[in-house]
């Protein structure tokens, strides 16, 4: 492949790949011929969007790169019972829906007589947005949807499954699938497809990635694929009515547990009483000493707020309602266990309004983002080292015990790594940080360790940002072979030729 295009062998996961030809699709038709020719050829083909993911899941192994980014048009509005739909193509990115949504401006060139309709409507209306928020804003929509993604609200509003209405999927076959939600349904006969096929069910219940059980939507099983089953191509999205009543809090501990704990009771008050909490977030000592070195050199970080000196691990919640009173006292609820846990007022950053609000999710964003870049700081010195990450859940109950167990590992391994994300959920992502091949094939064996410590507290080894060809080791040791075997039975009967995405989730 030309040399000008070598960046998109890559993705965040900072693996790379290689392959023949990319080819950038600007429509249903171009994809199309070009699915005829991989047929011919029996070249494989790598759907692209941004390449934000990291797990190298749109990381090519050969043959030809689809990339979606072109297809960034927003075609169609529509409003029933249950809200506002917009219709846009996959390329369309998470930032530039958020951007249409806050000022209410489309490309009106492409919307027809009752699309612009509903955009005067939806502009008398309370501001609309659409619900998934994962870090990286430049991510397609299409992507956040392959991946599963979720994101920080995901406590409130589920991951970006949720929010999709209906789907156009190109298939290997060179079919074109149009997927409404409701329409196709799994039943124990297994699920109707468009072609007036029926992909069966696993007799052994539903797989842990996208393997519907009875009654759930054929869309939920290209969900979370990750390009293996068919190339999503436009998708139709749900929109949310924002609350009128926003807090943020970042609140700092001297000690980790004492962060566990004040979650776990912070989950436990929500769960007995109306408190609208939209997010729940931690962060360990080793995060917080990333997003400070971050912030030194970082405009926009400048900011956030500077942890206490002897922070050892802090918690973001973020409240909202539409019920002034209602927020305000779930508020005084959250202050005063953190209180309770040792808390010091001074200890705690608090913001009001989406806009005052940014200035502390920018906290939670730098994350990722610091921690991506210690990892490129490691490839200057050893350009094998890749991103070795994993997001796992544990059920509420073992949260103390699956915290402690991680923290005793990674010390006694020698590695160093940093742990954030969705403790609401019981959810973490964890990042090692290796300097070398020996050094990953250690973290591969602690990462797989700990997902087997996760699946067998009742949890999973594998919650959101997809499994790509990073993760396929890890999810092969913590499924039951015969899941395993499903999975295979699905990419096969709707990907007969193996032609797309190979080598992702499956080994």
């Amino acid at each position: 492949m030309d040399e000008r295009y070598e960046t998109y062998l890559r993705d965040e996961s900072r693996l790379t790949g290689r392959a023949d030809e990319i080819v950038f699709i600007d429509s249903q038709q171009q994809l199309q011929s070009l699915m005829d020719r991989a047929r011919r050829c029996g070249q494989p083909v790598t759907a692209q969007g941004a390449r934000t993911g990291i797990t190298g899941a749109a990381v090519p192994m050969g043959g030809l790169i689809a990339n979606l980014s072109p297809m960034t048009a927003i075609t169609n509005l529509t409003f029933d019972q249950t809200g506002y739909q917009v219709r846009l193509q996959a390329g369309v990115t998470l930032e530039s829906l958020q951007n249409a949504l806050q000022a209410c401006r489309f490309d009106t060139s492409l919307l027809d007589r009752e699309s612009l309709e509903v955009l005067e409507q939806l502009r008398r209306d309370t501001p609309h947005f659409f619900p998934p928020d994962p870090t990286e804003k430049t991510a397609t929509i299409g992507g956040l949807f392959a991946s599963g993604a979720r994101g920080v609200s995901g406590l409130r509003y589920g991951d970006s499954r949720d929010w999709i209405e209906a789907i156009t999927v190109q298939l290997a076959s060179g079919d074109v699938w149009q997927i409404p939600r409701g329409r196709y349904l799994f039943s124990e006969k297994g699920c109707p497809l468009p072609d007036d096929g029926r992909l069966p069910i696993s007799p052994d219940g539903p797989g842990e990635l996208y393997a519907p059980a009875p009654g759930g939507d054929l869309i939920d099983l290209f969900a979370a694929s990750e390009g293996m089953l068919g190339i999503v191509t436009e998708l139709t999205v749900q929109l949310c009515a924002e609350d009128h009543e926003m807090w943020g809090v970042l609140f700092f501990f001297t000690r980790q547990e004492l962060a566990i704990r004040f979650s776990a009771w912070v989950s436990q008050a929500m769960s007995e009483g109306p408190i609208p909490l939209s997010a729940l977030e931690f962060f360990d000592r080793a995060t917080l000493d990333s997003i400070a070195e971050l912030k030194r050199y970082s405009s926009q970080m400048r900011t956030i707020p500077d942890p206490p000196y002897d922070a050892d691990a802090a918690v973001y919640v973020e409240i909202s309602g539409d019920d002034a009173g209602q927020v305000e006292q779930a508020l005084t609820v959250v202050l005063d266990l953190f209180s309770q846990c040792g808390g010091r007022e001074e200890d705690s950053a608090a913001a009001n309004g989406r806009a005052e609000m940014e200035r502390l999710r920018l906290f939670r964003h730098g994350a990722p983002e610091s921690v991506n870049i210690q990892i490129d700081r490691l490839r200057l010195l050893d350009r094998s080292v890749v991103k070795m990450a994993a997001d796992m859940c544990t059920p509420m109950d073992r949260l103390t015990d699956f915290t402690d167990m991680m923290r005793q590992t990674l010390r006694s391994s020698e590695l160093s790594g940093c742990c954030f994300g969705h403790i609401g959920e019981c959810h973490f992502h964890t990042n090692l940080l290796c300097k070398n091949e020996a050094e990953m094939e250690r973290a591969r064996e602690l990462l797989n360790s700990w997902g087997q410590w996760a699946v067998q507290a009742g949890g999973r080894s594998v919650v959101e940002n997809g499994v790509g060809k990073l993760k396929r080791e890890l999810l092969a040791a913590t499924l039951p072979p015969q899941t395993l075997d499903h999975l295979r039975a699905i990419k096969r009967a709707l990907d007969p030729g193996g032609l797309l995405n190979t080598g992702n989730m499956l080994l």
